[in-house]
């Protein structure tokens, strides 16, 4: 369980810090995101619990909930594997978007 516990939190800090290296001119607009993902998967969790734990017990309910930790925090390993060409895909349209915020900043 601690193994877990820090490995998400790691995973967590990881993530935020790879976010910012990667898309720095954008990085405000993209931890607003991660934010809300955050914050959204934080609240069905929090509303849900209660069912779930009704209709499958305190064992089950934590094993899948270990389930779904699991599987949420491999994402990094589609992202070690995957990632460089994701980045060099997005670059356009990275560039894009920080031209379009450049020009409205300069209008403003």
């Amino acid at each position: 369980m601690c193994g877990l516990a820090f490995a998400t939190t790691m995973g967590v800090t990881l993530s935020i810090n790879y976010l910012i290296d990667s898309y720095h001119e954008i990085s405000g607009d993209a931890i607003v995101t991660v934010i809300i993902v955050r914050n959204t998967m934080s609240f069905a969790i929090s509303y849900g619990i209660t069912p779930w734990l009704t209709n499958l017990g305190y064992k089950n309910c934590f094993i899948s909930a270990a389930c779904i930790s699991v599987a949420t925090s491999s994402v990094c390993f589609i992202m070690i594997k995957y990632g460089k060409g994701l980045r060099v895909r997005s670059a356009g349209k990275y560039h894009a978007m920080v031209s379009l915020d450049q020009a409205k900043q300069e209008m403003e």
